[in-house]
């Protein structure tokens, strides 16, 4: 490929990373600054949309000095190949003359057959560091750390998380509660997905969920019925925070075969569009008997998909509330007991649960606080826990019940916890 273009766009790629604003800042950013003098490569995985290219080009910005930032989508870097990683290189040198460490961003790179061959023999060299990234039909960014020989790193990234959205306000200050829940309230009309929360735009999301389903999982897989994939992919998303099973959704769309229901769940797993959680047991049999709960990478994104006019405030809640324990890196569960009895969130830290979890939007309604109370207290006394936590909309409160200890706090305060 011709040298004078290789060059010309990582200069202009280099200059407007260093010329653009800092964006919101992402909760995983310190957690990468960690391991920059680590020779591991960093992936940075997520769905698409969620501001994985924002965070490299935020990451290359503060290196300041020696570092090569390459976003593959250029249309002028059409036809690159692996071999032309060399040109690049020998260019980078040239012009930039770099004398220690050079960090290297390769942004979408899966629009580049082979790459992980020069990733993985320029990563045996101390004198450089690969930020890597990229999510499309041809690679997902699940795929790629298994693509690289070398030790890879990778952290996951989802959309906005509340706290990251109140940083730029300044919002941290319990007195400024008015302040808090007004974005609260945005944050949960317009979900994390950084354009849409930030633009007020919900009809960006239908562009997302058209990407994802038709470039990220059907022209992938060659899933011949469009119409009953794009159909599925909807029904299970406005499912979330609640159980499905692979029978009773072939069912819904007279799809013989449990088979390849849980084939296109996995697709839709691998995209990110939707999670799955498991019944806690200390027997996987039943573990494998009981549904699975699911939840959406964005309950927003959901209800736009499936044309839903009124929120289902709790069912949100409980949503955010799964995101935010994705992010904080918890082992998550639910729990569900033969007397029917059910706890939204079992958190296992080694070998046994630690906290358990209820998400209740109107605790003050005695009926729904008697049957949600009772499923927790229930709970821990399966698992020999002292407390349990309930999350509401503006309720705070401590109470022992039955010698157990129940602490009500209010989803925004929960959120911004350090």
């Amino acid at each position: 490929m011709n040298r004078t273009i290789i060059r010309q766009v990582f200069e202009e790629q280099r200059e407007r990373i260093l010329e653009r604003e800092h964006g919101v800042g992402r909760e995983i950013e310190p957690k990468i600054a960690e391991k920059l003098n680590l020779k591991e490569s960093i992936v940075i995985s997520g769905v698409r949309r969620c501001g994985k290219s924002s965070l490299l080009g935020q990451i290359a910005k503060n290196q300041a000095g020696d570092f090569l930032y390459v976003n593959f989508e250029d249309e002028r870097l059409d036809g690159f190949k692996v071999k032309d990683f060399n040109v690049l290189w020998e260019e980078y040198l040239s012009a930039y003359k770099p004398e220690g460490k050079v960090f290297i961003f390769l942004d979408e790179v899966q629009e580049v057959e082979k790459w992980e061959k020069w990733v993985n023999r320029m990563g045996e060299f101390e004198s450089v560091k690969f930020f890597i990234t990229g999510s499309n039909a041809r690679l997902l960014s699940s795929e790629i750390s298994s693509l690289l020989t070398g030790r890879n790193i990778t952290f996951p990234l989802f959309p906005f998380s509340f706290k990251e959205i109140c940083k730029p306000a300044n919002l941290y200050d319990t007195k400024e509660t008015a302040k808090i829940r007004a974005n609260l309230k945005q944050y949960m009309e317009y979900g994390g997905f950084p354009a849409v929360f930030l633009n007020e735009d919900r009809d960006l999301l239908s562009g997302y969920f058209r990407d994802i389903i038709n470039r990220d999982i059907i022209d992938r897989y060659e899933i011949k019925n469009k119409k009953l994939f794009n159909e599925l992919a909807k029904y299970v998303l406005s499912c979330y925070g609640r159980p499905i099973t692979f029978r009773k959704l072939g069912n819904v769309f007279e799809v013989n075969s449990p088979n390849t229901i849980k084939r296109y769940l996995g697709y839709l797993e691998e995209a990110y569009l939707i999670f799955t959680l498991e019944n806690y047991s200390s027997s996987m049999a039943e573990i494998v008997k009981m549904p699975r709960k699911v939840y959406a990478i964005d309950a927003c994104l959901a209800d736009h998909m499936a044309f839903k006019e009124s929120q289902n405030i709790g069912a949100r809640i409980e949503n955010i509330v799964f995101l935010e324990l994705k992010r904080r890196g918890k082992e998550i569960y639910y729990w569900k007991d033969g007397k029917q009895r059910e706890v939204d969130f079992v958190i296992k830290e080694g070998m046994k649960p630690k906290q358990l979890i209820q998400v209740c939007y109107d605790i003050e309604d005695p009926d729904t606080k008697k049957k949600e109370i009772n499923a927790l207290l229930g709970a821990m006394e399966n698992f020999n826990l002292k407390d349990g936590l309930v999350i509401t909309d503006d309720y705070e409160y401590e109470e022992e019940i039955s010698g157990g200890m129940i602490r009500y706090t209010p989803l925004w305060k929960w959120l911004l916890e350090k």
